[in-house]
């Protein structure tokens, strides 16, 4: 079910009591049983089955070269707009599925929506190959000539049509489509599943053991006590070894894909092919990659530096490597964190800082590590210009900065809150 509730803090390294936000879409889909869920998702499947219809009717695929006429400036026009249409519609959906299965993977009945919608939604994948590869055919300026969508999706269009020389075949695209619903896309939720489902006895230096998910005993790491520090670091060492093989599989398989499709695809190397989908150039990444190496030295003699301030020999141990200085206590509760960050957003503009009282007010932030819940942190857009935060909080500075950097792409979303899923590309 949709998460409505507030949640408690858990973990020692909390520095508070304060209960802790939990995010909710309650006032969307009040659960993924009701009725305008399930109304939504059947929508959704007869739009795609129209949508690929459209296609056809118009035949938007690659095409011998032409002239560009009035009449494909109507056809970009309607597809355009169909397309954005169902795929807002779509990634809705998606993200309402998703505020479940993050904080709750052993929900089965969200876990087979997450399926279902994956299914139900691979025909958009083929259909933007299509798109790309009819583009291509006719010539993205051409087109914008002649319709006002395609002037207004330029940018998108124009990464498409270079997308283009990376196309496998429109049969082949189908396909693959198809396979990764149960190749790569399913085993990364296999990895999600059980590493959200770890958890671990931590023995603590002054108490009794505490069983402790992943996401709470990782946050342990910023603990200002090295026992702590070292007692978290000897449970990972305990219990990630007892989902090794299944995460190793899964790694192989995800990995083993890209490799093989990106070969399909005439990449010269993996790396080449995520540069593109990241819109960065390899002379960029080049120019990243020597900087960070002249950084060595000053990021080496940091290490050492702090690894005598905590009295060790030599490196600094891992435990010890996100420790913060000796004593310096930087546990932090959740309302002076929210305000440290709040404050900070403020400086840049009213704006921003407003952000912040707005994600807690809506019910945007899911803060609490718990039991079944993912690890990490990320920001998930949801619908117009509001999102979905997700965070493990420890109650430390570290979980503040991670806080603002996600409440970041939140204010992000918020500025492309106009834009379509195609330009928000």
């Amino acid at each position: 079910m949709t998460v409505t509730n507030t949640g408690s803090n858990t973990g020692t390294n909390t520095g508070t009591t304060d209960e802790l936000p939990r995010w909710s879409i309650a006032d969307i889909h009040e659960s993924l049983e009701a009725r305008s869920f399930t109304g939504a998702f059947e929508q959704l499947g007869a739009d795609i089955t129209r949508l690929v219809a459209l296609f056809d009717e118009h035949d938007v695929r690659r095409t011998p070269p032409r002239a560009v006429t009035a009449d494909d400036g109507r056809v970009a026009d309607e597809v355009l707009r169909a397309y954005n249409a169902t795929t807002a519609v779509a990634q809705e959906l998606g993200a309402s599925i998703r505020s479940v299965t993050a904080t709750d993977t052993r929900d089965d009945h969200a876990q087979a929506l997450l399926g279902r919608i994956s299914a139900t939604t691979t025909p958009l994948t083929t259909l933007l190959a299509r798109l790309a590869e009819w583009v291509d055919s006719l010539g993205v300026d051409d087109l914008a000539a002649v319709s006002d969508e395609a002037a207004a999706h330029l940018g998108p269009l124009t990464r498409l049509q270079a997308r283009t020389e990376h196309q496998m075949s429109e049969t082949d695209e189908a396909l693959y489509a198809d396979l990764a619903v149960t190749g790569s896309s399913a085993w990364n939720n296999l990895v999600s599943t059980v590493t959200s489902q770890l958890a671990w006895d931590v023995e603590m230096p002054d108490g009794p053991p505490m069983r402790l998910p992943m996401p709470a005993v990782r946050g342990l790491a910023g603990d200002a006590d090295p026992a702590v520090r070292r007692a978290a670091y000897d449970a990972e060492m305990a219990a990630w070894p007892t989902v090794a093989v299944p995460v190793a599989h899964a790694l192989n398989a995800i990995k083993g894909e890209a490799i093989t499709v990106n070969a399909r695809r005439h990449w010269s190397s993996p790396l080449d092919a995520s540069l593109f989908a990241n819109s960065v150039s390899r002379a960029t990444y080049d120019a990243m990659t020597a900087a960070v190496h002249r950084a060595f030295p000053d990021l080496r003699r940091w290490m050492r530096a702090k690894a005598q301030l905590h009295g060790h020999e030599g490196g600094l141990p891992w435990w010890d490597l996100v420790a913060p200085l000796p004593g310096i206590d930087t546990s932090l509760s959740w309302d002076a964190g929210i305000d440290w960050v709040r404050d900070a957003f403020g400086t840049y503009s009213a704006e921003l800082g407003g952000l912040v009282d707005r994600a807690l007010t809506e019910r945007w932030i899911d803060a609490p590590p718990a039991d079944g819940k993912s690890g990490g942190a990320f920001c998930m857009h949801l619908t117009g210009d509001r999102s979905l935060v997700l965070l493990n909080w420890s109650g430390s500075l570290s979980s503040a900065q991670t806080t603002a950097h996600e409440l970041g792409h939140a204010y992000h979303n918020v500025t492309l809150a106009t834009r379509t899923p195609l330009q928000r590309r």
